[in-house]
C-alpha cells in the first residue's frame, strides 16, 4: 500500500489535520509538564537533569535564538556560576596551601574550610527556606504550590 506521508507509520490529529510519526509522538509527549515523585531520589534525578540542561542545552538554545527558549530556561542557567565558581573559590584555597609556607598554609587551608562551610550552608539554609514560605502557605489555603 502507497502511504502520502512517507513509509513510516503516522496518525494524524483529529483536531489539527496534523501528520505525526511515532517518534514525533513520542517527543511531544516526553516534552509536556508532568508531576514527579516527592522522594528523595526523583528529586535528586531532577536537579541532575536540570544542571546539565543548564550547562549544555539552555545555551545552546538560547544562543541559536530558538523561539522554544524562555525565561524558565535563563534563570536555570543561573545555577550554573554558583556551583562552579563555589567549587573554584574552594579548590583554589585548598589546592594553594602546599605552595605557601607552613604557618601561611595553615590559614589558607582554614580559609578553604571556611568557604567550604559557608558553601554548605548557603545550600542547606536556601532549600530550607523554601519549607518557610510552603509550609505556612499549605497549611493556610491548603495549596501546595509546588504543583
Amino acid at each position: 500500500m502507497i502511504s502520502a506521508v512517507g513509509p513510516q507509520q503516522s496518525i494524524l490529529d483529529k483536531k489539527s489535520g496534523f501528520y505525526m510519526t511515532p517518534e514525533m509522538e513520542k517527543e511531544f509527549l516526553d516534552s509536556h509538564a508532568h508531576i514527579v515523585a516527592g522522594d528523595v531520589i526523583s528529586k535528586a534525578r531532577y536537579n541532575v537533569d536540570k544542571f546539565q540542561n543548564a550547562v549544555s542545552l539552555y545555551p545552546l538554545k538560547g544562543m541559536k535564538g530558538s523561539v522554544n527558549s524562555n525565561f524558565y530556561e535563563f534563570l536555570t542557567m543561573g545555577i550554573v556560576p554558583y556551583l562552579i565558581g563555589s567549587g573554584m573559590l574552594i579548590a583554589l584555597f585548598n589546592a594553594a596551601t602546599k605552595y605557601f609556607e607552613p604557618s601561611q598554609a595553615r590559614f589558607a587551608a582554614k580559609t578553604g574550610r571556611g568557604m567550604a562551610m559557608g558553601v554548605i550552608f548557603y545550600g542547606i539554609i536556601k532549600n530550607i527556606s523554601k519549607k518557610f514560605i510552603e509550609i505556612p502557605v499549605y497549611l493556610k489555603n491548603g495549596v501546595d504550590i509546588n504543583m
